[in-house]
């Protein structure tokens, strides 16, 4: 049988996937201090100060903000104005998230979310042309085993067989497998344009 991702034998090529979405943060301690709370992370949080971020999780109530500027104090320390009368600290399991940044833009950070065996089909000559005539940058399809957090925008990663170095491919497409929809995806994926 051709290489064509028909069967989970085709996926011979490992890819991982990545995201700038960003995830909450565990906080391990939340108090009050004068008209403040501070919040502390086990590890550096990758938070600036003048950045907006959600704070939830935690009891009482008021330690839970959203849309909330905070100031970085140390990189596992960020706070922001709270009563000052809330009882302190904090319990419950306060998470932080980012939101954005003081001019409104994300977090630009990419992180791998996770891996994967892939059949990685380059497009033939007539996709190829057909794509160039629409503007667009697929170069590839990619079947992966389904996954729900998999969306446009994203990215993988992929060594190809004996390159010297992997690739970085932009997710432009998710699309169920015709034959196998509940079992396989079809991601159209190109080179990355900065």
């Amino acid at each position: 049988m051709p290489p064509n991702g028909e069967a989970l034998g085709d996926l011979t090529e490992r890819i991982t996937f990545w995201s700038d979405d960003p995830q909450p943060i565990a906080v391990v301690l939340l108090e009050t201090v004068s008209a403040r709370a501070y919040g502390t992370t086990a590890a550096p949080h990758g938070l600036a100060t003048g950045d907006y971020v959600t704070v939830s999780g935690a009891t009482p109530a008021a330690y839970n903000v959203s849309n909330r500027q905070i100031i970085v104090s140390t990189p596992e320390q960020f706070s922001y104005p709270i009563d000052p009368a809330t009882a302190t600290p904090a319990g419950g399991a306060p998470t932080v998230l980012f939101l954005t940044d003081a001019q409104g833009g994300g977090s630009g950070a990419w992180r791998a979310i996770g891996s994967a065996w892939a059949a990685m089909i380059p497009l033939s000559a007539a996709d190829q042309l057909h794509a160039e005539a629409i503007g667009s940058t697929v170069a590839y399809r990619a079947v992966t085993p389904y996954r729900p957090d998999l969306e446009a925008d994203m990215r993988l990663e992929w060594r190809p067989y004996r390159a010297p170095e992997a690739r970085m491919l932009e997710i432009h497409g998710v699309l169920p497998h015709p034959s196998h929809p509940r079992r396989l995806l079809v991601l159209e994926v190109g080179e990355v344009v900065e």
